[in-house]
């Protein structure tokens, strides 16, 4: 029986961990890539068509691993601890006896509640996914434009990784999950991630794409203006 190891790195400073940081890069770097006349209508537009698809991912992989924890319904490590179990030692026949029938003296709570549900990590999965976002984002979006400073990028995406890693760490060290909780969690979370960045796809666009298309869009207001006009 593991005792119990309180909450390391809560669930909301996961996320904000995760995805706060991931909004700030993607802000300043789409503002730093548009020079263009119309470049607030542009960066919106671009910011809103990266952003979105992150927190419509972010949603699904909450749900998916949410569903997961309910169905599967698998004991946390330290669920004895949290449970408190009374237990009729009169029918063990031997030392090896398997004890299946017990009743929790501590109360239904949210903490016993979440204690039946290990499998798979929810902190893994979301630092994942957005670590595994922001990893691929700087290969995309930055690298590839500002090559001079690769070395940086590359340490950046190092921090991301260790971050995710972190998180996971202090699960099991909180005696809230088992190591294949959190490297289901983790796949979980890449996997959303991977899926959420093939089916951006302002990721893949240049900035040209990007000046034409406005471009294109502002002619045909102008054309438009100019036929009706009386």
């Amino acid at each position: 029986m593991y005792p119990y190891g309180g909450v390391s790195v809560k669930g909301g400073h996961v996320a904000l961990i995760s995805l706060l940081p991931l909004i700030i890069i993607i802000s300043i770097t789409e503002c730093l890539r548009i020079r263009h006349k119309i470049k607030k209508k542009l960066f919106l537009r671009k910011w809103y068509r990266i952003v979105g698809p992150l927190m419509i991912g972010l949603s699904l992989c909450t749900l998916f691993y949410e569903t997961a924890k309910s169905c599967v319904g698998s004991l946390r490590p330290h669920f004895f601890a949290v449970c408190r179990p009374s237990i009729d030692l009169k029918n063990c026949t031997s030392k090896y006896t398997y004890i299946t029938d017990y009743n929790c003296t501590e109360p239904e709570n949210d903490l016993l509640i979440d204690s039946r549900k290990s499998f798979p990590s929810g902190h893994a999965s979301i630092s994942w996914y957005g670590m595994t976002f922001l990893i691929i984002y700087i290969h995309l979006r930055i690298s590839r434009r500002w090559r001079f400073l690769r070395p940086l990028f590359a340490l950046l995406q190092t921090v991301a990784l260790c971050v995710a890693t972190y998180i996971g760490v202090t699960r099991i060290q909180d005696n809230a999950h088992r190591p294949v909780d959190i490297i289901a969690g983790a796949v979980i979370g890449i996997s959303f991630a991977v899926i959420t960045v093939s089916q951006t796809s302002a990721l893949f666009e240049s900035d040209s794409t990007d000046r034409q298309s406005s471009t294109a869009k502002e002619d045909k207001r102008e054309s438009l203006t100019l036929e009706y006009e009386p």
